[in-house]
């Protein structure tokens, strides 16, 4: 079984370097009108049970971005969702809390 940490970091990077894949810089765009993500902080995840010898996880994620001058920060909270087998790991979607 992959662990914790293995997921996390996957991820993370997934998440910065593919961001677009998983629409976050439209959200946060809209949001804070011309963000940039700064950081990805996985706050907590879960594995759900094995099913076809694929094991999903999911978890909630705290996003913070700073408009392109760096001066305004703000921070969200979002989840993500995937799972991993014995071919590896794979992020199936991610997004933000815009409620708030």
């Amino acid at each position: 079984m992959i662990e914790k940490p293995q997921v996390v970091a996957f991820v993370k990077s997934q998440l910065l370097s593919r961001t677009e894949y998983y629409d976050l810089y439209a959200q946060v765009d809209d949001l804070s009108a011309g963000g940039m993500i700064n950081d990805i902080q996985v706050i907590d995840i879960s594995y759900d049970t094995s099913v076809n010898d694929r094991t999903k996880f999911f978890g909630t994620m705290l996003v913070v971005a700073a408009k392109e001058v760096g001066v305004t920060r703000s921070s969200f909270t979002g989840t993500f969702e995937g799972y991993f087998d014995d071919e590896g790991i794979y992020l199936e979607s991610a997004s933000l809390d815009v409620s708030t």
